[in-house]
């Protein structure tokens, strides 16, 4: 169930959602704080004028939070007071825009979500199909719309993209004949997590049955050629068959299943991309994710109680990044906090999927979803998915699921 809103809520609603997900995750504000911070004080001054309460966990949880960011500053010599203050409002800034936006989470991000997926695959195959217009929006429009932090843009020179979309030329992928559709997202694994998530919400906590909805997203998810999201999206399919009721769905899904590893697997690219990943699988390499994750352990190894080792101190590149994201949380906070986060994180999507009236496996399911999705991305260092951490800690639930 959902709350309800009125007009200038909803609006306001809408425009914190469109914010976060461009704030957080477009190729153009990519890794822009100043932005973010900017969304945060307005999400502040909103919450006070309206004198909204925190709740207690909600306390804890930035105790704890903040305990870990002290310890750090104590204990690693290079950790500085600038750390634990921009860190924080990162926090704080996270749980203003939840308190604001989780009245009407799931179905104003699939509205978004939907929008988004629209405009890009239109671009997408219109730049397939009339090569001319690729060349003009990439030429003649993209140098207009250089990313906002350059230094720190996925791609030298602030990447080339239209505010809308995103032309990552280095997964043009030219030897094989086939060109990626990022979205208007950093990079197309990244625009397969928000697609992903999309899915989910739409078939199991509102499980609607708007069929064009799920096709829109299911191929957008297919042309990004992501292969942590196809993996997400055998995942989705598998759940939603097996969780069907009819025998013949069930043995028909495993067929498609079967045929679809098979197809996927003989792919050119696939094969290209985990073989590269598989041959520079190393510590100290930033080149792949199995590599990524790694130097994350032996970065854990290093620091298991408080974390915050250094990147830079593992991989010797100027733009180290180790997109991984499933160990990460440990790196950022240590085991303990690390299983705390995790704790918090699966808390609060319980919350949030309950209150549509849905079981705990759902959440389970969810978090599942995520972490795959994790493997390749560092997703728990989102903004967004901060922003996850506190939204169903928000929200009140009843037996009957009601809110």
């Amino acid at each position: 169930m959902e709350y309800g809103i009125n007009r200038y809520e909803r609006c306001i609603n809408y425009i914190y959602f469109i914010l976060l997900i461009a704030f957080s995750s477009f190729e153009y504000f990519f890794r822009e704080e100043v932005t973010f911070f900017a969304i945060s004080l307005g999400a502040f001054i909103y919450c006070l004028k309206r004198k909204y309460t925190t709740p207690i966990s909600v306390y804890i949880c930035f105790g704890v939070f903040s305990l870990c960011y002290i310890m750090q500053y104590l204990g690693i010599d290079s950790y500085k007071i600038t750390s634990i203050i921009s860190r924080s409002i990162y926090l704080w800034g996270s749980y203003f825009i939840a308190r604001i936006i989780y009245k009407r989470f799931v179905s104003v991000y699939l509205e978004i979500i939907y929008w988004i997926s629209l405009v890009s695959i239109i671009i997408y195959l219109a730049c397939i199909i009339f090569p001319a217009l690729k060349d003009f929006l990439m030429d003649q429009v993209a140098p207009y719309c250089v990313s906002l932090n350059v230094e720190s843009a996925v791609q030298r020179g602030g990447g080339i993209n239209i505010l809308i979309y995103n032309f990552q030329t280095r997964n043009l992928l030219d030897s094989v004949g086939l060109m990626r559709n990022c979205g208007p997202f950093w990079e197309p694994g990244m625009y397969a997590v928000f697609l992903s998530v999309g899915l989910f919400f739409n078939l199991f906590v509102l499980r609607s049955k708007r069929t064009y909805f799920n096709l829109l997203l299911g191929l957008s998810l297919l042309t990004t050629l992501s292969t942590g999201g196809y993996i997400a999206a055998t995942f989705i399919f598998m759940l939603y068959v097996f969780t069907r009721n009819r025998l013949w769905l069930k043995f028909v899904g495993v067929l498609l299943f079967i045929v679809s590893l098979n197809f996927i697997s003989d792919l050119d690219f696939v094969g290209i991309k985990i073989s590269n990943q598989l041959s520079s699988a190393e510590v100290g390499n930033d080149i792949s994710r199995f590599s990524a994750i790694l130097t994350q352990l032996e970065m854990i190894k290093d620091a298991p109680l408080i974390g915050g080792a250094s990147i830079n101190d593992y991989v010797d590149t100027e733009e180290a990044t180790l997109a991984s994201g499933f160990f990460f949380v440990f790196i950022q906070y240590g085991i303990p906090i690390g299983l705390f986060f995790y704790f918090i994180l699966f808390k609060s999507l319980k919350r949030l999927i309950i209150s549509y009236d849905r079981s705990t496996s759902v959440a389970l399911l969810f978090i599942c979803l995520l972490l795959i999705l994790s493997i390749s991305q560092t997703i728990f260092s989102n903004s967004f998915f901060l922003v996850l951490l506190f939204v169903g800690l928000l929200r009140k639930t009843y037996k009957n699921g009601t809110v």
